[in-house]
Order: C-alpha cells, then structure tokens, then sequence
C-alpha cells in the first residue's frame, strides 16, 4: 500500500489544507503495511483527529480497486455522514488519482456505476453506506469490510446486532477477508473501539528513541506527578512557554524539534515489548528475528504523534479544558480526550 500511495496518491483540494501529492508520516507507514497483508484479518486503529486515518482510508479503497481489484464496502456512522464522505473525499480522490481512472472509466459520467452508494470499477465494486440500518449490511459479498469513526454507530444495530458484527458477516467466503475499523473512542465502557481493541491478539503503540538514553518509547500524555509524559514551562506570571516530553528511563526533556528528528526511525511495539511492527509491515522479535503476523492487531495513535499539530497548542487546549473543568463544565476536557488523546471518556456523560 505504501508504494503504491507514494506513486499514486494525491490530495485533493477538497479535503487539504494543501493541495499535493503524499508522503506518509512515519507512524503511518507501518499502519498502512498493517491494512495491506493479508495475513492481519483485523485491524483495529483506536485514534485520536489530525493522525491521517481519512488518508490513509482512501488510498487503501483506490489500492484495492486499482491493484487488487477485490470488493469492497465502507460504512459510515449515517446516511448522511456516507454521502458527505463520497462527496468530499472519496470523489475527489477518484477524479485526482489518476491511474484510477484506468478502472474506473466513468468517474465523470451520471451512470448506475457512478452514485453515491456505489463505484462499480473494472474487476470490483465498492459500496458505501450508511451504518444505522440493518438493510444497509444485507446483500452485500465484499472482500474488504471498512467501518469508520465506529463510536458514532449504534451499538446494537436495529436489534440485530453490533455493526463491526454485521459487517462481519459479509465477508464469508472471502480468499483474503479484511476488516478494518477506525474511530476516536467516545465513552468509556460503551465503546466499540475500545472493545475491539482490547480483544485484539496484540495492541501496539508507536515508540521512538530517546535522544539521550537511545531508549525506545512511546509518546504518553502522562500526567502532573508522573514520571513520564508531557511537562509545561511557565514564566513567573504563569502564562505557558513551552512543552517537553519526559522520557520515562531517563527523565531527558524531548522537545517536538527532537521528536520529529527521531520519528523516521520508530518502531510500533506491542503491550509486552517483544513483538515490533517495523515500518515496513514486518512483525520482528526486539532483535530482528521474523515472527508471524496476528491475525487480529489494535493500532493506537494520538494527536502528539502528527507532525502538523505543535506541542504547545496540545498544551494550550489542555489548559482551556481544565479551566472549564474547573468550573464545573466537563464538554471541553470529554473533547479533549476523546479528539487530541483517543481515549474514552471515563466521567460523566
């Protein structure tokens, strides 16, 4: 998948801030070589905003259409979320990402191979949906089963089950069955992501080296007494300057500057600490020995991690969170951690 986004994808005005073509930040890379083997059935990206998922969900449909030509359908928490997706992502990568349109022949046609619900290509189909209707899971064979921002899905779908369940079942008879569900987790103790993560056979998270220690780790949001995590620096009158990383075997205080400087070279790592997942997909012993891959992996990433968000407004949203909190309003602190820490919300709804 990596190739073949860094060859041919492109982002298109609608949904960037810049209009270009793509290079995966480091931690994506590994993810996206996750979503492409065919040996991971389920991949699960537990998230925070501003990580690229969105991206990185795009160039995979145009991969499996152009390259694997397999079946595939995604489904959005709404009706209406699946049609404003088609609209402001999905057709302008189709119109932009130009070797499409060799399977793809009526990208600028009204045609029943053209709607909103569906792309028929040469060699596949891919179906998108609204996730809240029971109907919109029937009838439907597909290789590929993609579920986003599942937390936004009704747990129970019309009474006949969970959503990731019911897309599930649409992949029986598959040679290669895929399902991929992405979402910023939302309550704590009703979240699907959560769910689907913690039953995951291995749970990873992106590491990097210390630049003092060489110790790998990964990026935690900590907390005032811990010994690792995010630190701010005040002036005398308390107004923020800046934000530092605590490394948690060396205590060195790694500006985003010394992050962004070590990021290429850093490895996802399991829970345990003896499996990694390089950059390039594969699955390795802490020394380099290959190991296989698990067949169900949970991927977790934050806000910290994205090279376009600064530490310090990271910092400064926290505080505008506490001070609310403070005064008793929680919505922004629930923002906070739901959309910049992909966490669940553990305090009252």
């Amino acid at each position: 998948l990596e190739w073949w986004a860094r060859e041919n994808f492109y982002l298109s005005a609608e949904s960037s801030y810049v209009e270009q073509s793509w290079t995966p930040w480091p931690f994506q890379r590994a993810m996206m070589a996750v979503m492409s083997n065919d040996d991971v059935r389920f991949v699960d990206i537990k998230k925070s905003a501003r990580v690229g998922y969105t991206k990185i969900l795009l160039a995979f449909i145009g991969y499996n259409a152009e390259h694997r030509r397999r079946n595939q359908a995604l489904w959005q928490p709404t009706d209406d979320d699946a049609e404003d997706f088609v609209k402001s992502e999905l057709e302008p990568m189709l119109r932009d990402v130009e070797v499409m349109r060799s399977v793809f022949p009526s990208y600028l046609q009204r045609h029943k191979d053209n709607t909103l619900q569906q792309k028929k290509f040469i060699g596949s189909m891919l179906r998108v949906r609204g996730g809240k209707a029971a109907k919109n899971y029937r009838r439907i064979s597909i290789d590929v089963a993609l579920l986003d921002e599942l937390d936004a899905f009704d747990n129970d779908v019309e009474k006949e089950g969970a959503p990731d369940f019911l897309a599930g079942k649409r992949l029986e008879g598959a040679t290669f069955p895929k399902l991929i569900a992405g979402s910023t987790p939302k309550l704590k103790g009703f979240s699907l992501i959560d769910r689907r993560f913690d039953q995951a056979d291995e749970r990873f998270t992106f590491h990097v080296a210390c630049p003092q220690c060489d110790v790998l780790h990964p990026l935690t949001w900590g907390g005032k007494d811990e010994p690792h995590g995010f630190k701010f620096e005040r002036d005398e009158a308390g107004a923020l300057l800046g934000v530092y990383h605590l490394c948690p075997h060396c205590t060195f205080p790694m500006r985003q500057g010394d992050y962004l400087n070590v990021a290429e070279a850093g490895v996802w790592v399991n829970q345990r600490g003896d499996i990694w997942l390089t950059n390039e997909g594969r699955f390795t012993t802490p020394t380099g020995e290959p190991l296989p891959a698990p067949e169900h992996v949970g991927l977790h990433v934050w806000t910290s991690y994205s090279p376009t968000v600064t530490w310090l407004s990271i910092a400064h949203d926290f505080f505008a969170a506490y001070a609310k909190q403070q005064e008793g309003d929680d919505s922004l602190m629930k923002a906070f951690t739901n959309t910049t820490r992909g966490e669940a919300w553990e305090g009252e709804i």
